[in-house]
């Protein structure tokens, strides 16, 4: 049995039943184990794991990756995320198009002090920190606030059924952008990070057991 360790996010959920699918129809019985980030790396060094989807390189997961270069091969990238800020596409372009926006007075009024987010994925509550010191959005009051993703997905529900201003930081791809449409603000410092590749790792000891044209 194939065990394939994936995050807790939806994206890498669904990517995992893909390998699952692929593999099975390859005829290789595979089971997916879902855990948070340091969890997940740790049963795939621990070899309880025989392939890991995804580390997000080079960037947010690249303190996990030590110990595991040389150990493991590096499949094509499944997608490009990056994590950004936005508002609801009802806010007004003309009134805030860019992250420095939410500065001004008037902007700043419109919006709740406490810029919510999750925070156990994506390290996006290390990056809007980031955000926040980076266009001193500090002095206009905001500060960041950890969230479930359970949570953030009621707040964003509430603010769409009430129509109230909110600054949306998430990452992309995420399922709730199909639900909330959000309009993407401009980060010109590049203090978010920008994208990054979502790359499956395969353990050596299953790349020598499976046909090395599986994946392709």
């Amino acid at each position: 049995m194939i065990t394939i360790a994936t995050m807790e996010s939806a994206v890498d959920r669904a990517v995992a039943g893909v390998f699952q699918v692929i593999l099975e129809y390859n005829g290789y019985p595979a089971r997916i184990r879902p855990g948070h980030e340091a969890a997940t790396f740790g049963i795939l060094e621990q070899q309880q794991a025989d392939l890991l989807v995804a580390a997000w390189l080079p960037r947010t997961h690249e303190a996990h990756m030590e110990g595991h270069y040389g150990r493991v091969a590096l499949l094509s990238p499944t997608y490009e995320p990056y994590a950004f800020w936005g508002v609801p596409d009802y806010v007004p372009a003309e009134a805030v198009t860019y992250i420095d926006q939410l500065s001004h007075v008037r902007v700043a009024r419109q919006f709740g002090e406490t810029i919510a987010g999750i925070d156990r994925l994506a390290h996006l509550g290390r990056l809007s920190r980031n955000v926040i010191a980076a266009y001193t959005l500090a002095g206009a009051g905001f500060e960041w606030q950890s969230q479930t993703e359970a949570e953030f997905a009621r707040r964003l529900d509430r603010a769409f059924a009430t129509q109230e201003w909110m600054v949306v930081p998430l990452w992309t791809p995420h399922p709730l952008l199909h639900q909330y449409p959000v309009r993407e603000l401009k980060d010109p410092l590049g203090a978010l990070g920008g994208s990054e590749l979502a790359v499956p790792l395969l353990s050596k000891p299953l790349r020598n057991r499976i046909d090395e044209d599986t994946f392709n």
